[in-house]
């Protein structure tokens, strides 16, 4: 995957349109449609609207994490009590986990 399909993503889970996200951000249309078909780069200041726009990192914008917004700790009784999970709980919850990260790359390899 390339920062312009991870925008596109970013817009579409929006449901924006290239245009509505361009006003919103006080751009272009072309210039954003450009980031997204990868013909130019945003510069920083653009690149961090941009992660402020969606709550992403500009780390994930520019393919450098795949967490969203590494900053943001995870919330819960889910976690909290993880610590006094049982071992049969946490051998369930690993499984789980990479039942998801299977989806992931299949949905990551479509999209190529």
């Amino acid at each position: 995957m390339d920062y312009g399909k991870r925008l596109k993503r970013l817009r579409e889970s929006k449901n924006l349109s290239q245009q509505e996200l361009a006003d919103r951000l006080q751009l272009n249309r072309s210039t954003y449609a450009r980031y997204e078909l990868n013909q130019t780069q945003p510069d920083l200041e653009t690149l961090r609207k941009i992660a402020d726009f969606y709550d992403v990192s500009v780390d994930y914008i520019i393919e450098r994490t795949n967490n969203k917004n590494p900053e943001k700790k995870p919330e819960g009784r889910f976690f909290y009590d993880l610590d006094h999970a049982s071992q049969e709980d946490l051998d369930e919850l690993e499984n789980y986990f990479q039942y998801m990260q299977e989806r992931k790359k299949k949905r990551d390899n479509q999209d190529k």
